[in-house]
């Protein structure tokens, strides 16, 4: 748990460098903590991400739900911009059956 915890924290500080952030979006596909999820679906619903940033966090959430089976619709739909596109992309290319669920 402690090194999730510290790429949430990585991505979750605004004054963070970008990549750093990017990278810790990133890592975080690795893991299914609910607080891993939450912090992804924060950054991935806040306009003011940078795009490189939220882009990780949706195909991240898009690794997570795939890999655990459950698509989180609520959250998906909250997601802005990069970050929602990136999820939708990755899950109708690895989840066809989940296509319906995302109109």
């Amino acid at each position: 748990m402690q090194q999730s915890q510290g790429l949430i924290e990585v991505l979750l500080d605004v004054t963070a460098l970008e990549a750093d952030r990017d990278d810790a979006a990133m890592d975080l596909a690795a893991y299914d903590e609910p607080e891993a999820e939450e912090a992804l679906i924060r950054m991935g619903a806040d306009s003011s991400t940078p795009n490189s940033v939220a882009a990780s966090c949706g195909e991240s959430l898009a690794e997570i739900w795939l890999r655990k089976k459950t698509l989180n619709l609520g959250a998906l739909k909250r997601l802005q911009g990069e970050a929602c596109h990136e999820a939708i992309g990755l899950i109708r290319m690895r989840e066809p059956s989940w296509a319906s669920k995302l109109e």
